[in-house]
């Protein structure tokens, strides 16, 4: 993380509807549980899976349109808001490709015969960039990966192995890197207990900060704070138990909080551990489990694009690192397709227990990065520039 995150933006607030906003946050707990049932660290990108999900929606037969929509939670006929998202994000992107860089590719085999008119589709629709290759070839497919090193600032070096023979790959990339609008001083972080779910304590680097700046609010046995980095449509929401420590599956009704809903200014004094990782994520079962189970049963999904193609595999790689300057993160997902106010109140907060996490875009509600933090030490081995 450079010392300089250049000037500030502040946050135009978009008309984001509620429904969604938990819509997204559900689907992102859900993923995180079924990843995590050991209480371990997992990082995913909600994003990501929207992304490359709704590229496919564009050319999927109508079963697997139905599970692609009740998967990532957003009903039929609700699409064209992740491709809202999509646009916007973009807009994002152009704005200040310093602090947050998106690029969504649907990659098609030369030998594949793609049904007229697909690209025109993919650009207008979802502002995706359609490249014919040669899945045959290792130079092909290490121009993917180096397509993904450069859209993820060198974070994620690749997403597909030399070797593999698929017929079409939709995929999303992007990087983001920015500096708290507030940071924390490192002459305050100290070693601070840290409460496991088992109830087992360790100690961890954890930051320390008081600021006005700070989004609060409580549900129920959850407790949440969403910190502001330079630029304003960017925020890191937190949400941790007020008493006992849980485990991932215990935040299942922490979505509101996660969404950002409900949550007003605050003048809070906050302690948080240094956290990040790197994953690499298999989700292909796990979107079966969440609702695509029968839509993948078919061997002919994406009739849109062409002829008996059947999605293989779901990979997704994360890069994150949180510190007293601010974050960085980073995520490539690969879907694979073979042939076959108020006045603020004091508040105190301190994450010393489990916690989930999402950094969202919060124009679109899009959570571009999210976790469940069992233990911060894990995963400390990342360094920022």
């Amino acid at each position: 993380m450079t010392d300089s995150c250049g000037p500030g933006r502040a946050f135009e607030k978009q008309a984001v509807g509620v429904d969604r906003l938990r819509a997204t946050s559900a689907f992102t707990l859900d993923v995180l549980a079924r990843l995590a049932p050991q209480s371990k660290n997992v990082t995913i990108s909600p994003l990501g899976l929207s992304s490359v999900l709704s590229t496919l929606y564009l050319g999927a037969n109508e079963p697997m349109r139905k599970a692609i929509t009740a998967t990532l939670r957003v009903g039929p006929g609700k699409v064209e808001e992740l491709r809202r998202a999509a646009r916007l994000l973009e807009l994002a992107s152009q704005r200040d490709p310093r602090r947050f860089v998106s690029y969504n590719g649907l990659f098609v085999d030369h030998r594949l015969p793609l049904k007229a008119g697909v690209s025109d589709l993919a650009k207008a629709e979802s502002q995706v960039d359609l490249q014919s290759v040669d899945f045959n070839s290792k130079a092909d497919i290490g121009g993917i990966n180096v397509l993904v090193d450069k859209k993820t600032n060198g974070r994620i070096k690749s997403i597909l192995e030399p070797g593999l023979a698929p017929s079409l790959v939709a995929l999303n990339a992007f990087v983001f890197k920015d500096c708290w609008k507030t940071p924390f001083d490192p002459a305050k972080t100290t070693n601070l207990p840290f409460t496991r779910a088992d109830g087992s304590k360790v100690d961890r680097p954890t930051m320390s900060s008081n600021s006005d700046l700070i989004l609060y609010g409580t549900s129920g046995r959850f407790v949440a704070v969403e910190l502001p980095y330079v630029d304003e449509e960017f925020a890191l929401t937190l949400v941790t138990t007020q008493h006992e420590p849980a485990a991932i599956s215990g935040f299942k009704e922490a979505g509101p909080l996660l969404s950002g809903v409900g949550l007003a200014q605050a003048d809070a004094s906050l302690t948080l551990p240094k956290f990040g990782g790197a994953t690499d994520n298999e989700l292909l079962d796990v979107l079966s489990s969440m609702g695509m189970k029968s839509a993948l049963a078919s061997a002919d999904q994406l009739p849109g694009f062409s002829q008996g193609l059947k999605l293989g595999r779901v990979r997704q790689k994360t890069w994150l690192a949180v510190d007293e300057k601010g974050t960085e993160a980073a995520a490539a997902t690969a879907a694979v397709a073979t042939r076959s106010a108020e006045k603020p109140k004091s508040v105190k907060v301190d994450f010393d227990k489990p916690f989930v996490f999402a950094l969202r875009h919060r124009s679109t509600g899009a959570i571009l990065i999210a976790g469940y933090v069992a233990d911060p030490g894990e995963g400390q081995d990342v360094k920022k520039d």
